[in-house]
């Protein structure tokens, strides 16, 4: 049972990963990919707090579409949301990778 469900979320995480990875293509044709960058910082610092996952991804959102706005660039929110999740993502790999 428990093979199987593993298998299951790798497999779910795998898509989910891959599907992240499209929204940064997107992204980087729309000339933002250094929202990126900002959004590495915003997650980073979030992380070090001890709010709750929602709030944690609350304040990166605002961070991230801060900056946008002050640079005069339009994000959409699902696109910064999804920014931020793939960041998350990258950190959770390297922390797993570290561990390893």
């Amino acid at each position: 049972m428990w093979d199987f469900l593993k298998g299951f979320f790798d497999k779910l995480f795998r898509a989910f990963k891959s599907f992240l990875k499209g929204v940064m293509g997107i992204l980087l044709q729309q000339g933002a990919a250094y929202i990126l960058d900002i959004a590495r910082v915003a997650v980073m610092e979030m992380a070090q707090t001890d709010l709750s996952s929602e709030e944690k991804r609350q304040a990166a959102f605002l961070k991230i579409q801060n900056y946008a706005t002050t640079r005069g660039i339009a994000v959409s929110s699902s696109v910064i949301f999804s920014v931020v999740e793939l960041v998350y993502q990258e950190l959770q790999d390297n922390l797993r990778n570290d561990v390893v």
